[in-house]
């Protein structure tokens, strides 16, 4: 560390700061992203660091068992032993985070939580130690390199691939739309896919239905490899698109015509 400069310096504390990673593995990575920090932190998050493991390391701090016990005792529901929405709720308080920030859906990710808006015992203690931490100010600090996962290609599409059955209420195998609407906000808040809010708005005039979970994940492939111009996309190719995709790609593709024909109507 010594031998960088002061930009270099200031790169390698804000890539520590997120990812929590040791001197080694910042230089490391940054080299590897070529110093740029958002590119580094891919590599660190696809690559078998083992801070970047959702296991805890067995080097790492021990945990206190107590306290963890302790800790889901303030959240539980007092009629089962699990928690509940009210004991989320205070969770999020807790960790001073909305409850809609999708850092909880990442956080869910972690503890491989089954439904929505309630943890099992196991959940909640195995994923505090997934993580690493027996304290809200623990698993505070760790919020920022949790938030940085999303940066990641690999981890985001985890995520979101999780996302699928976590949203579907219990004793459904679709999620319902209102709910597909608002994780798809949270998910894409901050990927900038420029037509989203077309999608939402499609999907409510002209589908009004549970999404399946077929479109959930190729969706994701859409944003990736098709233009927001849609110019690029082949509906008669040999991979095919799920019909919603295919008449999502027709409603993009009319919205541009009806502009011009005001306009010439104007004249």
């Amino acid at each position: 560390m010594n031998r960088l400069n002061k930009l270099q310096k200031d790169k390698a504390e804000q890539f520590k700061a997120i990812t929590g990673a040791n001197d080694k593995n910042t230089l490391h990575c940054l080299a590897a992203g070529q110093w740029v920090v958002e590119a580094a932190i891919e590599v660190f998050y696809t690559s078998a660091f083992p801070e970047s493991s959702s296991t805890a390391s067995t080097s790492g701090p021990r945990l206190d068992a107590a306290a963890l016990e302790q800790l889901y005792q303030r959240y539980r529901d007092p009629n089962s032993d699990q928690i509940l929405a009210e004991g989320v709720g205070q969770f999020c308080s807790d960790l001073n985070v909305d409850p809609e920030d999708v850092i909880m859906l990442v956080i869910s990710w972690h503890f491989r939580a089954a439904t929505m808006c309630e943890y099992s015992k196991q959940e909640f203690v195995d994923g505090m130690k997934s993580l690493g931490c027996d304290s809200i100010a623990a698993l505070t600090a760790k919020l920022p390199s949790l938030r940085a996962e999303l940066r990641s290609e690999g981890k985001f599409k985890e995520i979101y691939d999780y996302a699928y059955k976590f949203s579907c209420e219990k004793g459904q195998k679709c999620v319902q739309l209102d709910t597909a609407l608002a994780v798809w906000r949270l998910l894409f808040a901050g990927r900038q896919w420029p037509l989203l809010d077309d999608w939402c708005e499609f999907l409510v005039k002209h589908h009004n239905r549970a999404i399946s979970r077929d479109t959930w994940l190729q969706l994701l492939d859409f944003t990736k490899q098709i233009k927001p111009d849609m110019s690029n996309f082949d509906g008669d190719g040999m991979s095919a698109w799920p019909y919603l995709i295919d008449e999502f790609v027709e409603y993009i593709r009319e919205k541009p015509k009806d502009t011009e024909m005001v306009d010439l109507t104007g004249d």
